[in-house]
């Protein structure tokens, strides 16, 4: 990875605050992580447009809008929902995965038949 040396200045009550944290890791790469998190990750140019305007969309609401939709989407229902398919899903992977392991040749993915929902 390619690393740019920049310069930054920061009030001495700042770098004192990072300083005292920093007791498994530079000031540095507390700055660096902290700038990865206050900037948004660049969006996969392979995945769906529709998916693409979706989450551009997202990178620019609010921290209030960003709660609001988190806090009405995890509902206890979903949450274990969630956590049943992610079973079931995890149990398909390994058989397949196990079927690979012994030799075989799994099917492409657009092979694959559509659940009827």
């Amino acid at each position: 990875m390619t690393v740019h040396p920049i310069t930054v200045t920061v009030p001495a009550d700042l770098y004192d605050y990072l300083e005292a944290r920093a007791t498994q890791r530079s000031v540095e790469d507390m700055l660096v992580q902290t700038a990865r998190t206050a900037v948004p990750a660049p969006i996969e140019a392979d995945l769906p447009e529709d998916i693409r305007r979706e989450l551009e969309a997202i990178a620019h609401l609010s921290d209030a809008a960003l709660w609001s939709i988190a806090l009405n989407i995890a509902t206890t229902d979903k949450i274990a929902l969630a956590d049943a398919l992610l079973a079931q899903l995890r149990e398909e992977t390994d058989a397949l995965m196990r079927l690979k392991g012994r030799g075989h040749t799994l099917p492409a993915l657009d092979s694959l038949p559509v659940p009827v929902v």
